[in-house]
């Protein structure tokens, strides 16, 4: 006979206060998509985006509940008829599915605002704190945000980031309770466009139908396209030319599609510069197509090359002569070596003359692709021409030089690489140099310690010497010329009286301080810069920054890689009374680290006197860099960091004449591997 089992209501609640809660489906795409889907974390810039995300992926999957501070929680005990209580398996599910997408929630929110909701318990809780914090309806704050539309141009912004921009700004109206109709931002879109779009914005103007916004993002994509394709024609003025070096982007050694800013036509001033290898204006060597072609002559042009037709008195005209046995010439310029001639022989011409010889000595002949030596020059001013001896120049240069009716060739015989060419003109082989080239080359050779100033990052002639002392190999002689640049960029008040005071380990003191923002803003979009300066070694660390709020982010992370670094811990930061150095985040940082804070006075900037003159160290450098280089301003950041890494290595009367690399690494720094800034 068959029988039934039963259970009694208790027996039945005891079974489901035992079932173990388990992640649901939905819930497990969630945790495992939200970081993907979410992929910039939350900052006090980009609230309105954050949150649309993660609303829409809670709501796709049901979990908008979970967000919702008024919706029911359920109780965690259930109680039965006869007194007693039991846990409630509901509570347990809800209690599962709220602290897993609450610590989801969390991995998508900044180190910089995570603090803020660390201690919070619930999701809802999370929500609704950032809600308060990010979407206060304070009418200061949407005031200032439409001043900030008001005021946003194109400026040096791709026309995509430039409209990014203005939707960022008119979310964060909206998220401040305010409101801006369409037509309106669309004013302030063409507001903020540049003179080169003055057409484009009366064609806008005076369209009989209305415009959206979907429209107008479609039209000035395009119109930003078209204006790069004129900008890229090989007919276009040298203005143009120089725009778009400025703002073209390193990527793909910018061989995809240029998204510079046209706006910047008019505001830039610097020359177009001309290539190394190819001899072109509007790019620099490091983006030249031709950069690792050996086999590659460039043609010649006349603003700075030989072998032009155009008459100039700038130029020296050779002659090709294969009966000459030394190279002759009538100017005594042509010589970087020169001294008199006291022998007795005679220079025999054509005719069967001979004319007397004043000095002897040697030169140097430019190309495209390096200098060729005239070793045996004899200077005579009865000849009316310049020779050059075939049979000499080939010896001295092991080159090879072919000739053929249109013109004649000059060989490299170890790369075999084309390194001349030049033409037949009336039966001879003309060979022209531009004079200022020529003396520029002879007086690089002939003081070594220039190009040594240049590598080095302009030091000072004290500095010179001690590095000269020290590194014989590098052939730095006593003599130091007047560097132009320097005189330009160093020019300076009175320096702050130096303290007596210095730490003895490294890291017990570090100066810091902000510079910014930058006259010009950089091709990353940088602004500002900080220096933390170690008092002890005086080693300097640079970080670029776009926003000063960015200070605290970056000095927790400097801490964490030098006190991993030098096995020494942060005891001191001195710093000036900015604000961002005076923010909530950055006083807690230094207060969970134990680090001590001091402040200088309002206006004494000498009480942070180390940072400051780092600055101006430092500043001097960058823009004596950037001059020489003749880079345009834009390149500041590349220029101050060149910069830091350079007086890092020099020796100075602060640290007795030794480097701060040496004295923080303890090794003395290399010098060989230095190059002129700017350089290919």
């Amino acid at each position: 006979m068959a029988s039934t089992n039963t259970s009694s209501p208790g027996e039945q609640s005891d079974i489901s206060a035992s079932v173990i809660p388990v992640l649901s489906s939905s819930l497990k795409f969630v945790l495992s998509n939200l970081k993907n889907t979410v992929q910039n974390p939350l900052s006090p810039e980009n609230y309105p985006l954050w949150s649309s995300q993660v609303l829409k992926i809670c709501r796709a999957n049901g979990l908008e509940s979970l967000l919702d501070p008024s919706s029911p929680v359920p109780t965690k005990l259930l109680h039965r008829a006869n007194g007693s209580t039991t846990p409630n398996p509901e509570y347990a599910q809800w209690i599962l599915n709220d602290q897993n997408l609450a610590a989801s929630l969390c991995s998508t929110i900044s180190s910089s605002i995570l603090p803020y909701v660390l201690n919070l318990e619930s999701t809802s809780a999370i929500w609704t704190t950032l809600q308060t914090r990010f979407q206060s309806t304070n009418r200061s704050r949407v005031i200032q945000l439409k001043n900030a539309l008001h005021n946003v141009a194109l400026k040096n912004l791709t026309m995509v980031q430039y409209l990014n921009e203005v939707k960022t700004l008119v979310d964060q109206i909206a998220a401040a309770g305010g409101h801006i109709e369409e037509e309106d931002i669309i004013l302030y879109i063409l507001r903020g466009l540049p003179p080169q779009y003055q057409s484009f914005k009366t064609s806008i103007r005076t369209m009989t139908q209305p415009l959206n916004l979907d429209q107008l993002y479609s039209f000035l994509i395009t119109e930003e396209i078209h204006m790069t394709a004129d900008f890229a024609n090989p007919a276009v003025t040298e203005s143009s030319n120089t725009a778009l070096f400025s703002n073209r982007g390193r990527g793909r050694r910018n061989r995809g599609r240029s998204y510079g800013s046209t706006h910047s036509v008019k505001e830039s001033s610097t020359p177009a510069p001309t290539c190394q290898i190819c001899l072109k204006r509007g790019h620099t060597a490091n983006d030249c197509w031709h950069r690792m072609n050996a086999q590659f002559v460039p043609k010649t042009q006349p603003s700075n090359k030989a072998l032009v037709a155009e008459p100039s008195s700038d130029y020296t005209d050779w002659y090709l002569d294969s009966g000459a046995s030394s190279h002759l010439t009538k100017s005594l310029n042509n010589l970087s070596i020169s001294s008199p001639y006291h022998g007795t022989d005679g220079i025999t011409i054509g005719d069967g003359s001979s004319v007397s010889i004043a000095n002897s000595g040697k030169g140097l002949l430019p190309t495209p692709s390096r200098k060729l030596t005239l070793s045996k020059i004899l200077h005579s001013p009865s000849i009316h021409y310049n020779l050059l001896s075939i049979s000499q120049l080939t010896k001295d240069n092991n080159i090879a030089i072919i000739f053929n009716p249109s013109g004649f060739v000059f060989k490299d015989l170890t790369t075999q690489q084309v390194i001349l060419q030049g033409p037949c003109r009336e039966g001879l082989y003309p060979l022209r140099t531009p004079a200022t080239v020529k003396n520029h080359a002879l007086t690089t050779i002939r003081n070594m310690s220039s190009v040594w100033h240049n590598r080095m990052g302009h030091p000072s002639n004290r500095t010179m010497h001690i590095i000269a002392s020290s590194q014989p190999l590098l052939h730095i002689d006593s003599h130091l010329p007047n560097c132009h640049s320097c005189n330009k960029a160093k020019a300076h008040k009175m320096v702050f009286e130096s303290s007596k005071n210095r730490s003895s380990l490294p890291l017990e003191l570090i100066h810091s301080d902000v510079w910014g923002p930058a006259p010009v803003l950089s091709n990353s979009g940088f602004s500002y810069y900080v220096l933390f300066i170690d008092d002890c070694t005086r080693f300097t660390w640079l970080f670029p920054m776009k926003h000063k709020y960015e200070v605290t982010c970056i000095f927790s992370s400097f801490k964490l890689y030098i006190e991993k670094y030098t096995s020494h811990k942060i005891k001191c930061i001195r710093t000036d009374g900015g604000g961002e150095y005076l923010s909530h985040n950055f006083k807690q940082l230094l207060r969970n680290n134990g680090i001590s804070h001091q402040i200088s006075c309002p206006y004494t900037p000498e009480q942070n006197g180390v940072a400051e003159r780092k600055h101006r160290h430092l500043i001097e450098t960058t823009r004596t860099l950037l001059d020489t280089a003749s880079a345009p301003m834009s390149y500041w950041p590349d220029a101050v960091l060149t910069a830091t890494y350079l007086v890092n290595r020099m020796p100075s009367p602060n640290t007795h004449n030794v480097s701060p690399y040496e004295l923080l690494h303890h090794r003395t720094p290399e010098y060989a591997h230095l190059r002129i800034f700017g350089c290919a």
